[in-house]
C-alpha cells in the first residue's frame, strides 16, 4: 500500500481507524463479536418458521419442475441457466436434499445473515472514516449493529428470504455488501491487496447471480470518494488495480448475456411494456417501495402493478420522487455522506425502476439491498436528533437510552410481523389468497389461486378463481389450460376440452394443453386424436416424462403394448424416480408375455415408490396368477397382496380380488374364499355387476381348490385409474 494511503493517527479519522483495528484492544473486539452474535442469533430467531414454508410462484418453474438443477454434473450444463450461481445453489439443494424445502430456507437464511453481517461492517468502518468519525465513532458500533438488525428483520425482506427462488436477489445482495465491506477494508489496511482481491471476487460472483449487481463498481467508486478518497483521479492512481478488476467484472455479465441472450418477455405470456410507460410507472412504484419501508403494511407476495393511465397518475408521485433525486444531488455537493445514501437507493433501483422494461412493473424484492439506505438513514438521523436537539429537553444520556429502548421495540415489532409474514409461506393457497385479497384484478394470482386449490381436491372453490383468470386475461393460453383441468377435475369434461381447444387456439405450443386433451380423447377411445395431441406436445417438450407417460397408457390401451413400451422405458430413461415408469413398463410387459422382466420393474416401482400400491398388486398378482409354474410364487404374492390392501384400507376390489388369488395359490382356500366375498361386496357396493359376476366365478373355484390363473395376454392390462397429479396446470410463474 502507498503511503499516502496510510490511516493518518493524527486525524480523527486515523484515530477512529486505530480504534476499529485490532490494536484497540480486547474489549472493543468483544463488543464487536458480541454485537455479531446478537445479529446471527436474531436473524435465525425471527427466520426460524420459514422453514416450514412451501414452495411458491416462481419456485415451482425453477425447482420443482426443473430438469436443470437435478445434477450436478455436468457442472457447465447448471451454469449455463440465466443466472449460474443461483442454479447452482439450488442444484447443491437439491442433491443434498431432493425437494424437501426446508433445506432451500436454511441456505436462504444463511445468505440473508451473512448479508446482515457486512452490512453491519459497512456502516460500522463508514462511521469511522475520515469524515464521519469525529461525529459518530464513539456510537458506530450501537448505530451499525442497529442498522443491520433492522435491515434484517424487516417484513419486506420476506420477499428476497423465505421466497426461496429469489435468493438470486439476497446472494446478489450478500456478494454486493460484502464485495463493499472488503474494498473498504482495503481502503485503510497497511497491505490492501488480499482486501481488494476479495472485493473483485465477490463483485464477480455477484455478476454471476443477478444483473443488478452491475452497479456494485460504480457505487464502491462513489464511497471511495465520499468517505476515503480525494479527487477521481487520485482515486483512480492509488487504487487503479481495484477499479480495473472490478470493471473487468462486467464481463461476467456480457458472457451470460452472449451464453444466455435474454427474452423478449418475462413470465407467462406477458409482453413487455413500454420504455416510456414502464419509466412512468416507476414514479408510483418507487413512492409505494418507501411506504413499505417506514410502513410495512399491505406486503403482497405477487402485485401486479398497474399501467399508469392518466397523466395525474404519473406526475402525484413524480414531483416527491424527482425532489428526491433534486435532494440527493444537491446533498452529494454539499453533505456527501447523505447524499451517498440517496445515490445507493436510487442507483441500485435503476436496473429495475427506471427506463429498462420489465413484464412486472413492481416486486418487494427488489428493495433488498435499497432498504438499506432507508434504514441506515433512519438510525443515523435518530441518533442526531438526540444529539443534536434532545440536550434541550432532557438530560443527552436520558434521550441515548430512550433511542436504545426505540431501537429494542423497532426490532422486536419488526421481527414479530415477519414471523406473521413468514406464516403465509407455511401454506401456498393461503398466500394466493392473500394475493387475490390484496390485487383483486390480478390475473396470475386468482390463477395461482385456483390451481392451488384444484390441487387439493378443491376444485369447486378454485374454479371460480380459474374463470376469473381467464375473464381478466382472456388471450393467456395458461389460464384456460388451468380453467380446463379445474373443469375435467370436477367431471365436466366437455367444458374442460372448450377450454383446452381455446388455450391451443391462442397458442399452438402449449404443451399442457395439448397433453390434457389428449387424456379426454383417449379415455373417451377416440385414439387417433389422442395421439396426435400426444405427438403435438411431445414435440413441444420432448423432455418431459410426464406426456411419454400419458401416450404410452394411451397405446397400451389401444392394445400397442409394444409401442408403449418405448414410451415407458423413455420416461424412466428421463426420470428414474417416477414409479408409475417403471409400473407402467411392467404391465406393458405382461400384456406381451415378458413376465421375468416385468417382475424386475414392479420391484423398481416400488423401491422408488413405496406407496404406490397399484405396482405391489401387480407384483402379486403376476406371482399369484401366471400361467408358468417358474413363475409363481404363493406365499411372496400373499405377503405383497396383504401390504397392498392395507395400504387401501382394503377397500380396493381389485386388490381385494389379488389378495384371494394369492391366498389360492399359497393353498390357503378358506382365506380366499373369504377374500374373494369381500370383493363381491365391495364391487357390489361399486354397483359393478360384471365385476361381481366375475368374482363370484373365482369364488367358486376356490370353493373347488383350485387357484385362479389370468389370462394376461388378452384385453388391456389394468393401469391406474389416473396419473398421479391429474391434468397437467400449466406454470404461472412472474419475471
Amino acid at each position: 500500500m502507498a503511503a499516502s494511503e496510510q490511516p493518518d493517527k493524527g486525524t480523527a479519522a486515523g484515530a477512529a481507524a486505530g480504534r476499529c483495528e485490532p490494536a484497540e484492544g480486547t474489549t472493543r473486539r468483544r463488543h464487536v463479536l458480541a454485537a455479531a452474535a446478537l445479529i446471527v442469533v436474531i436473524g435465525a430467531a425471527v427466520y426460524f418458521n420459514s422453514f416450514r414454508g412451501v414452495f411458491v410462484l416462481d419456485d415451482h418453474f425453477n425447482i420443482t419442475r426443473s430438469r436443470l438443477i437435478r445434477s450436478l454434473w455436468p457442472i457447465w450444463k447448471v451454469l449455463k441457466g440465466n443466472r449460474p450461481l443461483v442454479n447452482l445453489s439450488v442444484a447443491i439443494n437439491y442433491r443434498l436434499g431432493g425437494l424437501r424445502p426446508w433445506g432451500y430456507h436454511a441456505f436462504n437464511l444463511s445468505v440473508h445473515i451473512i448479508a446482515a453481517l457486512a452490512l453491519f461492517g459497512v456502516v460500522r468502518r463508514t462511521l469511522v472514516s475520515e469524515r464521519l468519525g469525529r461525529r459518530f465513532g464513539p456510537a458506530a458500533l450501537p448505530l451499525a449493529a442497529a442498522a443491520a438488525l433492522i435491515w434484517m428483520v424487516h417484513p419486506l425482506q420476506t420477499g428476497s428470504v423465505t421466497y426461496v427462488i429469489q435468493r438470486a436477489e439476497s446472494m446478489m445482495g450478500m456478494f454486493y455488501l460484502l464485495a463493499l465491506y472488503c474494498a473498504v477494508r482495503g481502503f485503510s489496511a497497511a497491505n490492501s491487496r488480499p482486501w481488494y482481491a476479495a472485493a473483485v471476487l465477490f463483485c464477480a460472483l455477484g455478476m454471476g447471480t443477478k444483473e443488478v449487481m452491475v452497479t456494485a463498481p460504480l457505487v464502491i467508486l462513489l464511497y471511495d470518494r465520499v468517505f476515503a478518497g480525494a479527487s477521481f483521479r487520485a482515486m483512480l492512481r492509488r487504487r487503479w488495480g481495484l477499479y480495473a478488476g472490478l470493471a473487468a467484472t462486467w464481463g461476467v455479465i456480457v458472457f451470460r448475456l452472449v451464453l444466455v441472450p435474454p427474452v423478449s418477455t418475462a413470465g407467462f405470456n406477458a409482453p413487455l411494456p413500454g420504455v416510456g410507460e414502464y419509466a412512468a410507472t416507476q414514479f408510483g412504484v418507487i413512492l409505494h417501495y418507501l411506504k413499505l419501508s417506514v410502513w410495512p403494511s399491505g406486503l403482497c407476495l405477487d402485485p401486479a402493478w398497474p399501467p399508469v393511465r392518466t397523466v395525474g397518475e404519473v406526475l402525484l408521485p413524480a414531483i416527491p420522487v424527482t425532489a428526491l433525486l433534486v435532494g440527493t444531488g444537491l446533498a452529494l455537493w454539499r453533505r456527501p455522506a447523505l447524499g451517498f445514501l440517496g445515490l445507493w437507493f436510487f442507483l441500485i433501483l435503476a436496473p429495475t425502476s427506471s427506463f429498462m422494461p420489465i413484464a412486472d412493473r413492481m416486486f418487494e424484492h427488489r428493495m433488498y439491498l435499497p432498504l438499506a439506505a432507508v434504514v441506515v438513514l433512519f438510525v443515523v438521523g435518530a441518533y442526531e436528533l438526540v444529539e443534536r436537539f434532545g440536550a434541550r429537553r432532557v438530560p443527552r444520556e436520558l434521550g441515548r437510552q430512550l433511542l436504545i429502548a426505540l431501537g429494542v421495540v423497532l426490532v422486536a415489532t419488526l421481527g414479530v410481523l415477519t414471523v406473521r409474514r413468514n406464516r403465509l409461506y407455511h401454506d401456498d393457497a393461503e398466500m394466493y389468497a392473500d394475493v387475490v385479497e390484496k390485487a383483486p384484478q390480478n390475473a396470475r394470482g386468482h390463477r395461482n389461486l385456483g390451481v392451488a386449490l384444484t390441487e387439493r381436491d378443491r376444485a369447486a372453490e378454485g374454479i371460480p378463481h380459474l374463470e376469473a383468470a381467464v375473464r381478466l386475461q382472456p388471450e393467456s393460453p395458461e389460464g384456460h389450460n388451468n380453467y380446463g383441468a379445474a373443469l375435467q377435475r370436477s367431471g365436466r369434461l366437455d367444458e374442460a376440452v372448450r377450454q383446452y381447444r381455446k388455450a391451443i387456439e391462442l397458442d399452438e405450443k402449449c404443451a399442457d394443453a395439448h397433453g390434457n386433451l389428449a387424456n379426454i380423447l383417449a379415455d373417451r377411445r377416440q385414439f387417433a386424436q389422442a395421439l396426435e395431441h400426444f405427438e403435438k406436445a411431445i414435440t413441444l417438450r420432448p423432455r418431459d416424462p410426464g406426456l411419454y407417460l400419458s401416450c404410452g397408457v394411451a397405446l397400451a390401451r389401444m392394445g400397442q403394448a409394444q409401442t408403449a413400451i418405448r414410451y415407458f422405458q423413455k420416461v424412466n430413461e428421463l426420470d428414474p424416480s417416477i414409479g408409475s415408469g417403471w409400473y407402467n413398463l411392467g404391465m406393458a410387459q405382461c400384456q406381451i408375455g415378458q413376465a421375468d422382466q416385468a417382475i424386475v420393474n414392479f420391484r423398481q416401482a416400488i423401491r422408488v415408490w413405496p406407496n404406490l400400491h397399484f405396482a405391489r398388486n401387480a407384483l402379486a398378482r403376476v406371482l399369484a396368477t401366471w400361467p408358468d409354474d417358474k413363475i409363481r410364487n404363493g406365499p411372496e404374492a400373499v405377503k405383497l397382496a396383504e401390504e397392498a390392501c392395507r395400504g387401501t384400507n382394503r377397500r380396493n376390489a381389485l386388490f381385494v380380488d389379488t389378495l384371494a388369488a394369492a391366498y389360492a395359490e399359497a393353498g390357503r382356500f378358506a382365506d380366499a374364499m373369504l377374500t374373494i366375498q369381500h370383493a363381491i361386496n365391495l364391487a357390489t357396493e361399486a354397483k359393478l355387476e360384471p365385476l361381481a359376476e366375475e368374482y363370484r366365478s373365482r369364488l367358486k373355484l376356490y370353493q373347488s381348490r383350485q387357484p385362479y390363473r389370468a389370462r394376461w395376454d388378452l384385453g388391456p392390462s389394468p393401469f391406474p385409474p389416473e396419473q398421479p397429479g391429474g391434468p397437467r396446470q400449466s406454470s404461472t410463474a412472474s419475471s
